[in-house]
C-alpha cells in the first residue's frame, strides 16, 4: 500500500507541475462543505447517511473539512502559488 501511495503521489505531483498548475487559476477543495457535513452527517439524506448524532457528527465533519482545506492551501501556497499566481478556495 505504501509503495502504491508513494508512486501515485509522485505521479500526481509530476503532472501538476507540468500541465495543470500553469493553466488552472482557481482551485476548489470542497464543493458545498455544508451539504457534505450537515446533510451527510446531521440529516442523513446524503452519503454517508449518518443521523445518529446530529449534535456531534456534523461538527466533527466540519472540523476535518477545515483542517484538510488548510493542509491543501498551505501545500499549494508553498509549492505552486509563486509559479501560477492562482487561488485556492473552499
Amino acid at each position: 500500500f505504501l509503495v502504491y501511495y508513494t508512486y501515485t503521489h509522485m505521479y500526481v505531483e509530476a503532472n501538476l507541475k507540468r500541465s495543470l498548475v500553469l493553466q488552472v487559476k482557481l482551485w476548489l477543495t470542497f464543493n458545498e462543505p455544508w451539504v457534505v457535513c450537515w446533510v451527510g452527517y446531521g440529516v442523513g439524506a446524503h452519503a454517508p447517511g449518518k443521523k445518529d448524532r446530529p449534535g456531534e457528527d456534523p461538527y466533527k465533519c466540519a472540523h476535518n473539512v477545515i483542517k484538510s482545506h488548510a493542509k491543501a492551501w498551505h501545500t499549494y501556497d508553498r509549492k505552486y502559488r509563486s509559479a501560477q499566481n492562482g487561488n485556492l478556495v473552499c
